[in-house]
């Protein structure tokens, strides 16, 4: 789960990482309001899970609350990348002179969290926002121990971080990695942290990624979900506890686990077929969750064929054949399906499918071509 820039900032504030002064509003008469009272000069920003809002044009500077309300009423309702905009956070512009990036996030390959910084250089140079990797600084964190003082100072001498700022850094480090630890952070990174001109290092901007399966840890955090700033097949899925990320190809993947899920979707980018989504259905112990996998990834309008690509174990591969049986008895299918199976039911699987329409596979890479030339093929029919 993402949360929005103004949300990430309260739980900065609660962790003492010093951030603008600045509220959220959801019309531009509030907008002018909250200018007023920061003294005219602010920056607004759409409060949308996108990346770019700068040079999409959801981030203007106003120069007087008369501006910032006229400013407002461009940025409010326009769409970015296929998310309408409600709200707009107002912050105080504050003028600074140097800026960094600073992350911690899971390493997935060591399985444990790892800090990122660097130095942000040449922002201001035509194209976006840009930086400099070259100085890029990183350090491993063990759990055990959490974020050590002499980590924090080994940073800070690599960035070249004026002396006078060290203290107020390593708070702002500390209060980081409390947001990371304490609610089962994935990423989360002050991007860019800044030394104002009068009030020291401030984070004027932030991202905080959290862990979904841990959240009924965090109940109020996860009562903070922007829901529209998620696609509506995305807010479905979660409802029937599916992992379920939209992708821009053709091909539709159910599995269960997220290992093997991830692998039906890498391979068939690597044989050059475009999957239309990540889809980890989980424990599938009945035909009924079988069956709104299905329905689910059935209502994106640009799949073509379906890729079912289950292991035997906690799900038995015979109720992922009595879900795909249940649905045919309920509607016409509107796309072709294949399943690949194997461990506990593959037999009785492929048995139950033996006169349907279902092709079924035991070896993974049979599955996949026989996917891809569907896709193909269907999509050659419906350009010509």
């Amino acid at each position: 789960m993402r949360l929005n820039e103004y949300q990430t900032k309260q739980l900065f504030d609660r962790f003492g990482i010093p951030v603008p002064q600045g509220r959220v509003a959801s019309n531009s008469r509030e907008v002018g309001q909250i200018a007023e009272e920061l003294g005219g000069q602010v920056v607004l920003k759409a409060q949308v899970l996108v990346h770019g809002r700068g040079r999409l044009g959801g981030i203007l500077i106003a120069r007087s609350a008369y501006e910032a309300e006229q400013k407002a009423m461009s940025i409010l309702g326009m769409v970015l990348k296929g998310f309408p905009v409600h709200k707009v956070l107002v912050d105080e512009l504050i003028p600074f002179s140097r800026q960094y990036y600073i992350a911690i996030e899971t390493d997935h390959h060591r399985g444990i969290p790892r800090l990122n910084a660097y130095t942000i250089v040449n922002v201001n140079n035509g194209n976006g926002n840009g930086h400099q990797k070259e100085d890029l600084f990183e350090q491993y964190i063990d759990p055990l121990f959490g974020l050590n003082e002499f980590q924090i100072r080994d940073i800070a001498i690599h960035l070249e971080l004026p002396r006078e700022h060290w203290t107020q850094f390593q708070e702002a480090l500390e209060g980081l990695w409390k947001v990371y630890w304490e609610y089962d952070g994935i990423a989360v990174e002050m991007n860019p942290l800044v030394i104002s001109d009068t009030d020291g290092l401030i984070a004027l901007d932030g991202s905080v990624e959290l862990d979904d399966k841990a959240l009924f840890r965090h109940i109020q955090v996860a009562e903070m979900r922007d829901f529209i700033s998620e696609t509506p097949l995305q807010n479905e899925a979660r409802k029937f506890g599916f992992n379920f990320i939209p992708l821009s190809g053709n091909i539709g993947t159910i599995s269960n686990g997220a290992g093997l899920a991830m692998a039906t979707v890498d391979a068939i980018q690597y044989h050059n077929g475009g999957p239309a989504n990540y889809l980890d259905a989980g424990a599938c112990r009945t035909p009924e969750k079988v069956a709104l996998a299905l329905r689910l990834t059935l209502a994106d309008p640009n799949v073509k064929v379906i890729l079912m690509n289950f292991f035997g174990g906690i799900s038995d591969c015979a109720t992922v054949a009595h879900g795909i049986l249940q649905l045919t008895e309920q509607q016409t299918l509107p796309v072709p399906i294949i399943l690949r199976v194997m461990g506990e039911g593959a037999d009785e699987a492929r048995l139950l499918l033996a006169q349907s329409d279902v092709k079924v596979f035991v070896k993974f890479d049979e599955s996949i071509h026989e996917t891809i030339q569907t896709a193909n093929r269907l999509e050659q029919v419906r350009v010509e």
